[in-house]
């Protein structure tokens, strides 16, 4: 039971963290948060590797699936389980990743419960401050720890997205909207009404990225860190007083308190990008990460605990390093941090035998491969392999997602979305979708099938059965009934 002096004391300064913070000569006042989380390609096992900036650490996810932290480590912070990860959110004394089979493992202080998480299948999960929130498999919301706030009571109904902020979340509906709950002191947990595709929960305020592109930041603004500029944004994360987010020509930008140059990227492209308490940290385009801001050289009045200093470990090429990796069925490829590709395992169709050039993004099939050049065309090879790359020869793509059978879908630059067999059987999708893959479990006259989450059609999921099937549009409730538009 929770008594009224360990309330009190959690609101100014927790006895039991004056310990925790021997180091220090302050007491903290602020969220760590991580950015977007990264949604997997289950089409062929493919996995987009991520970082993300907590309190005082900084932890990624390798190419290898293996998770690793740096930085502060009290209460064993820093410390991550074994085990193949898909994403990581550390915040400010836990962290929480999201593994491979669905489960959840968090780990570091746990008096409120907070690194203890439910059992179940979950797709995404976000740290806060004493709480934890986790988006289940059937699109439900659970969350747990402090819950002096009603942090850890979030509402009912389907959603695709979650964000936990200092006392507060944020979640993203099915149908584009948001919702919040927690400590609204600031107005943090009143979300503007609209479309949204992203959500990011910082400090004491709130951020998300529209369905036009644009980010809408609401909550405590003492420090400018919810003034966002204009633009398209591809992600954004709100940190404890600041935020940044990438942009749409791939620049990235911050606002907000900057006194430990936390607001201040530096030059190149990012992937993603993850504001922390008075740092931040991102995913560089060619596989890198870069950190900047608290810890770094120059900066003073924060505590240095290295949480900019990227381990030597993490800038070896191969799988030890932040790449991009794909399995397939016996065989797996990964793009190399020079941009060349490696393949090995099965290669009785020549699945495994990588093509020269420059890539960017590498997936796997039954007994396929195809990649996206730094040109943005596809080449592919193994079974089918050429057909595919000869039907999708006139297209610049962004995303593919295989299927074991042949079946190969492109999120493209252009009007609209195509899906190809290597065959003359294709379909295509004239809606622009943020994120795609192959439906199997519903084959229409051997087209393939392409699903995705609609630009247009506030973040609601279509799947196209075939070139002159109707589109189907996803049920918010992820159930098996398809509603026919």
């Amino acid at each position: 039971m929770i008594t009224t002096m360990q309330r009190l004391g959690r609101r100014f300064a927790l006895p039991a963290m004056l310990a925790l913070f021997a180091t220090f000569a302050f007491a903290p006042q602020a969220l760590a948060h991580d950015a977007p989380h990264p949604i997997a390609n289950t089409e062929g096992g493919s996995q987009v590797m991520a970082v993300s900036a907590g309190w005082y650490h900084t932890c990624g996810v390798k190419a290898d699936g293996g998770a690793t932290c740096w930085g502060w480590n009290g209460n064993g912070v820093s410390m991550p389980p074994a085990g193949v990860f898909l994403a990581i959110s550390p915040s400010h004394s836990h962290s929480c990743g999201l593994k491979v089979d669905g489960s959840v493992a968090c780990w570091g202080y746990n008096y409120y419960g907070q690194s203890t998480p439910p059992a179940g299948a979950f797709v995404a999960v976000s740290a806060g401050y004493y709480h934890t929130c986790g988006l289940k498999a059937e699109g439900s919301l659970a969350c747990w720890g402090d819950n002096y706030y009603g942090e850890s009571t979030p509402p009912a109904g389907a959603f695709v997205a979650v964000s936990a902020g200092q006392h507060h979340a944020c979640g993203l509906k099915a149908d584009g909207s948001l919702a919040c709950w927690g400590n609204n002191a600031d107005g943090q947990a009143t979300p503007p009404a609209g479309a949204f595709v992203a959500v990011s929960g910082g400090g004491r305020h709130s951020c998300g990225v529209k369905a036009d592109g644009g980010v809408s930041c609401w909550g405590r603004n003492a420090e400018g860190q919810a003034t966002p500029p204009t633009g398209g944004f591809l992600g954004v994360s709100a940190g404890a007083s600041h935020t940044c987010g990438v942009k749409s020509d791939g620049g990235t930008t911050c606002w907000g308190l900057n006194d430990n140059g936390q607001s201040t990227p530096p030059a190149g492209a990012f992937l993603t990008v993850s504001a922390g308490s008075a740092h931040t940290c991102g995913l560089k385009a060619d596989g890198g990460v870069q950190c900047w801001g608290a810890g770094g050289p120059g900066t003073s009045g924060f505590p240095n605990l290295d949480q900019t200093t990227v381990p030597a470990m993490l800038e070896s090429a191969g799988a030890a390093g932040f790449g991009q990796i794909a399995a397939g069925n016996a065989h797996a490829c990964q793009v190399n941090r020079d941009g060349t590709l490696a393949c090995w395992g099965n290669n009785d169709e020549g699945q495994a035998t990588a093509p020269a050039g420059q890539f960017t993004q590498v997936v796997a099939g039954d007994s396929h491969s195809c990649a996206i050049g730094t040109d943005s065309k596809i080449t592919c090879w193994g079974r089918n392999g050429a057909a595919n790359t000869t039907s999708l020869s006139s297209y610049t793509s962004r995303q593919l997602a295989p299927a074991p059978d042949g079946a190969l879908c492109s999120l493209s630059v252009g009007g609209f979305d195509p899906c190809f067999r290597g065959t003359a059987s294709w379909s295509y999708s004239e809606f622009q979708f943020r994120n795609i893959t192959h439906d199997r479990n519903n084959a229409f006259e051997g087209r393939p099938n392409l699903c995705g989450v609609s630009l247009a059609h506030a973040g609601a999921g279509y799947c196209n059965t075939g070139f002159d099937a109707p589109i189907r549009k996803l049920p918010p409730a992820l159930g098996s009934a398809w509603n026919p538009v």
